[in-house]
């Protein structure tokens, strides 16, 4: 399953989804060992707001990662 494909199963708001694509850009783009480390803790920030206000569960989050 591609990331587009997830994010489809998850049905998430577009606002939702073009913040996630820009926080895989930023990983995917990092340049450096600290980019990296940078871009992943707050793409993993972003995923604990999601969790915290509701919008996804940890279930859902985990049934989507392990199936990309």
């Amino acid at each position: 399953m591609s990331i587009k494909e997830a994010l489809v199963v998850l049905n998430l708001l577009t606002a939702v989804k073009v913040q996630t694509f820009k926080l895989l850009a930023r990983i995917s783009q990092a340049a450096s060992a600290d980019e990296l480390w940078r871009a992943s803790d707050r793409a993993e920030g972003f995923v604990l707001g999601l969790e915290t206000v509701e919008a996804l569960d940890a279930a859902s989050i985990e049934g989507v990662v392990w199936r990309i």
